[in-house]
């Protein structure tokens, strides 16, 4: 609505004055993409081709995850097949989908999808973390025990 379009202006325009931060930014997301952009000279479009499809795939993943925790796990899970078949290699677009699963619950669709999310990337705990409550809810209790402890070793936090 007008709150969009008034963020979308002020960002544009600290976008053009060479504002770092905004809004719309505040991890200085664009600023990376600037400097890229200044670094390989006329080839521009291709930086801002790649900004777009990065900004496209982060507010997917948000209205992905906003749908999940909305409870909307249908529209969710629909977006996040979407979001995969865009990019089939995202971990992390695998362990939210996962989620989605396991609210609905479809633990043994959840658990593939945790797995995925694993052989793409073995270093995710919150991966690790899901896959062992997937494994817990189908009663699994030694496999979901070391998908458990595996997290914590990826990351003690989540203790």
């Amino acid at each position: 609505g007008i709150q969009s379009q008034r963020l979308l202006t002020v960002y544009f325009k600290n976008l053009a004055t060479g504002e770092k931060r905004g809004p719309l930014d505040p991890l200085n997301i664009s600023g990376a993409f600037l400097a890229l952009a200044k670094a390989m000279g006329e080839d521009r479009e291709t930086v801002m081709n790649a900004q777009l499809q990065l900004w496209k795939n982060w507010t997917g993943l948000w209205e992905s995850t906003a749908l999940r925790m909305l409870g909307r796990l249908h529209d969710a899970l629909a977006s996040h097949d979407r979001a995969i078949i865009l990019d089939p290699k995202q971990a992390i677009t695998h362990v939210n989908r996962g989620s989605a699963m396991a609210r609905l619950p479809r633990f043994s669709a959840a658990l593939a999808s945790f797995e995925r999310a694993i052989a793409l990337d073995r270093s995710l705990a919150p991966a690790h973390s899901n896959r062992g409550g997937a494994l817990h809810r189908l009663e699994r209790f030694a496999e979901a025990l070391e998908s458990h402890d595996r997290a914590i070793a990826l990351a003690p936090k989540l203790a």
